[in-house]
Protein backbone atom coordinates (compact mmCIF):
# COMPACT_ATOMS: atom_id res chain seq x y z
CA UNK A 1 0.00 0.00 0.00
CA UNK A 2 1.37 3.45 -0.87
CA UNK A 3 2.20 5.76 1.62
CA UNK A 4 2.02 8.87 -0.04
CA UNK A 5 -2.19 10.29 -1.11
CA UNK A 6 -0.85 12.57 -3.62
CA UNK A 7 1.04 10.57 -6.21
CA UNK A 8 -2.21 8.71 -7.92
CA UNK A 9 -4.40 11.79 -7.88
CA UNK A 10 -1.78 14.31 -8.90
CA UNK A 11 -0.66 11.62 -12.11
CA UNK A 12 -4.09 10.31 -12.97
CA UNK A 13 -5.28 13.96 -13.25
CA UNK A 14 -2.48 15.24 -15.74
CA UNK A 15 -2.64 11.96 -17.80
CA UNK A 16 -6.38 12.86 -18.50
CA UNK A 17 -5.34 15.84 -19.77
CA UNK A 18 -1.74 15.02 -21.79
CA UNK A 19 -0.79 11.49 -22.20
CA UNK A 20 2.19 10.34 -20.19
CA UNK A 21 4.67 8.59 -22.03
CA UNK A 22 7.45 9.22 -19.16
CA UNK A 23 6.62 9.68 -15.40
CA UNK A 24 9.43 10.81 -12.93
CA UNK A 25 9.57 11.17 -9.37
CA UNK A 26 11.14 11.55 -6.30
CA UNK A 27 12.58 8.69 -4.26
CA UNK A 28 9.72 9.56 -1.86
CA UNK A 29 7.37 8.38 -3.89
CA UNK A 30 9.09 5.42 -4.81
CA UNK A 31 7.09 2.15 -4.04
CA UNK A 32 5.30 -0.77 -5.90
CA UNK A 33 2.12 0.54 -6.08
CA UNK A 34 3.11 3.70 -8.09
CA UNK A 35 5.58 1.71 -10.50
CA UNK A 36 2.30 -0.61 -10.80
CA UNK A 37 0.21 2.30 -11.87
CA UNK A 38 2.83 4.27 -14.18
CA UNK A 39 3.66 0.54 -15.79
CA UNK A 40 0.14 -1.02 -16.14
CA UNK A 41 -2.64 1.72 -15.52
CA UNK A 42 -0.99 4.34 -17.70
CA UNK A 43 1.09 2.05 -19.90
CA UNK A 44 4.07 4.63 -19.29
CA UNK A 45 7.49 4.50 -18.06
CA UNK A 46 8.33 5.10 -14.53
CA UNK A 47 11.68 6.58 -13.00
CA UNK A 48 11.82 7.28 -9.88
CA UNK A 49 14.97 6.60 -7.47
CA UNK A 50 14.81 3.39 -5.13
CA UNK A 51 13.63 5.18 -1.61
CA UNK A 52 16.50 2.89 0.32
CA UNK A 53 20.25 2.75 -1.14
CA UNK A 54 20.35 -1.08 0.45
CA UNK A 55 17.21 -2.62 -1.86
CA UNK A 56 18.27 -4.07 -4.46
CA UNK A 57 16.84 -3.48 -7.87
Amino acid sequence: MDNNIDFRPIITKTSDILPLFVVTADNGYDSQDNHQLVRDGLHAFSIIPARYEHVSI
